[in-house]
């Protein structure tokens, strides 16, 4: 079973994704509210919390064995033992991020655990996505601002405005080369007009209209495709990296949606 079935099993069963790495593998560690029990899924071994430190649970039960017996060999031959038998420590207070990059990832993970939807789009300045609250509320970790639907949505307008605007110099090169074969015909003379049918004319028009308003749409279409697969895939990379797990899985929810999305505009056409 792969690292996201057993994740999305352990999901289901109750858990819940905290905001603590493994100190081995740096993935999420998910914590057990009946039972209060921690458990790493990329080494498949439960954890333990005592005094900010995350002890596997099983090897430390084998060490206190070995205090208990005091045998100076045995504690040679276990130090020599294979990876289920060696106790790691971990210091949850030396946990800091190291960039900034790790920061927002943190803060993310944070956001998400107090019930935070992860958006789409992202922030201008830090390129950070934006979180929703379910007060209706919107934030970037990564500039610390908060803004309301209104504000929020003004933002986006005018960051479509600015697009719209790169646009348009490219549209008129479009309608300048499609006009220049219209002049051609109108140089064409009177003589050979008169002998063209109109009626077949008049009928191809609406099926050529409607071919290239499609062609146009499926280009754009699959422009805005690329940049997002292209986007999540870079995104998709980092928070796997840092072993931000529920942001991965957000990513990917979102992404499916957009698919969908897109499949049903395509049938629609």
């Amino acid at each position: 079973m792969s690292f996201f079935s057993q994740l999305n099993k352990k999901l289901d069963e109750g858990w819940k994704l905290t905001d603590s790495n493994c100190p081995i593998c740096n993935f999420s560690i998910i914590y057990n509210p009946k039972d209060k029990s921690l458990f790493c899924i990329k080494c498949d071994k439960p954890c333990k919390i005592e005094a900010d430190i995350i002890f596997n649970q099983e090897e430390q039960s084998n060490s206190k064995k070995q205090e208990q017996v005091g045998n100076t060999k045995k504690q040679q031959d276990d130090s020599e033992s294979d990876f289920d038998e060696y106790e790691f420590k971990w210091n949850m207070n030396k946990n800091a991020p190291t960039s900034r990059t790790d920061e927002i990832s943190k803060l993310l993970s944070q956001k998400l655990l107090q019930g935070y939807a992860m958006l789409q789009e992202c922030c201008a300045v830090c390129l950070a996505p934006i979180m929703k609250s379910k007060k209706g509320e919107y934030t970037c970790v990564g500039c610390k601002w908060v803004k309301t639907k209104k504000e929020f949505d003004d933002i986006v307008s005018t960051q479509l405005d600015g697009v719209q605007q790169q646009e348009k110099p490219k549209q008129q090169v479009s309608q300048q080369q499609q006009s220049k074969p219209q002049e051609v015909k109108q140089q064409v003379p009177i003589v050979e007009k008169e002998k063209v049918e109109l009626k077949p004319q008049v009928q191809s028009q609406q099926p050529i209209q409607d071919s290239g308003e499609k062609q146009k749409f499926y280009s754009t279409l699959q422009r805005i495709l690329n940049k997002t697969a292209d986007f999540y895939e870079k995104q998709i990379d980092l928070y796997t990296q840092q072993g931000q797990i529920a942001v991965v899985d957000n990513i990917i929810k979102t992404s499916l949606k957009e698919l969908i999305e897109a499949q049903k505009k395509l049938e629609q056409q």
